[in-house]
């Protein structure tokens, strides 16, 4: 695994940077984002994002033992078995897939939430999965395509849908092109389709934290 190598403290935002990211040289908030630059170029994050409802609220019972449990702090401890958890942010792996027009690949959503909603093609990591390893394995089984001249984008926060006991999710996006294969739906895509950068159909993106992921993508080129 990398070794982190910086640490980054701004309004509440804790940013940790591994070699593989680059050395950070630069952290600066702009709006609701914190742009940084390290020797890679430039990083987009969100603010922090405060969860209204944890994802461990409402539990009851240990899933271990089915003793009575009471979650605090984003914790929730057995007092009969030890069994711990955390409410921790569950992390993804997504591309901003461009063709040679400089037009982005985006797929429909076939399922909730936010069924028939435009969405950038990615997925939830596997358990000690590394997150390239887990955007390759994402594109080949969503839109059985591989990927190539992968650039990373940057960090984004949102949360998966709405009401309680909705997660929280970490959000690591890179550009792409398509090295094999024509997309095709899987059972979790209706659609896909390339849009010009100002033909995006911003009203009926799937997730807040999208609009923000173009952002940073076009002013990380624009810096590069």
């Amino acid at each position: 695994m990398d070794r982190l190598v910086g640490r980054v403290v701004a309004r509440e935002l804790v940013v940790l940077v591994s070699r593989r990211l680059g050395r950070l040289v630069l952290g600066q908030p702009l709006g609701r984002l914190l742009l940084l630059f390290g020797c890679g170029g430039w990083i987009f994050l969100h603010s922090p994002i405060v969860a209204v409802v944890g994802i461990l609220d409402g539990w009851k019972h240990c899933p271990r033992c089915g003793a009575a449990v009471e979650p605090t702090g984003g914790k929730l401890e057995c007092d009969e078995c030890g069994f711990v958890t955390y409410a921790n942010s569950k992390p993804t792996a997504s591309a901003v897939v461009v063709d040679d027009e400089g037009r982005v690949m985006f797929s429909k959503r076939g399922r909730e939430p936010y069924a028939g909603k435009w969405d950038l093609p990615g997925g939830f990591l596997d358990e000690d999965e590394h997150p390239l390893d887990g955007l390759h394995r994402e594109l080949r089984e969503e839109a059985g395509i591989g990927l190539a001249d992968t650039r990373f984008v940057g960090i984004f926060m949102d949360r998966y849908g709405e009401g309680e006991g909705v997660i929280s999710t970490l959000n690591l996006y890179w550009s792409a092109r398509i090295s094999e294969g024509t997309p095709e739906p899987d059972d979790d895509v209706a659609e896909f389709r390339f849009f010009a950068v100002d033909e995006i159909p911003s009203d009926e993106l799937a997730f807040g934290h999208l609009r923000d992921v173009i952002s940073a993508w076009r002013s990380r080129d624009e810096h590069t």
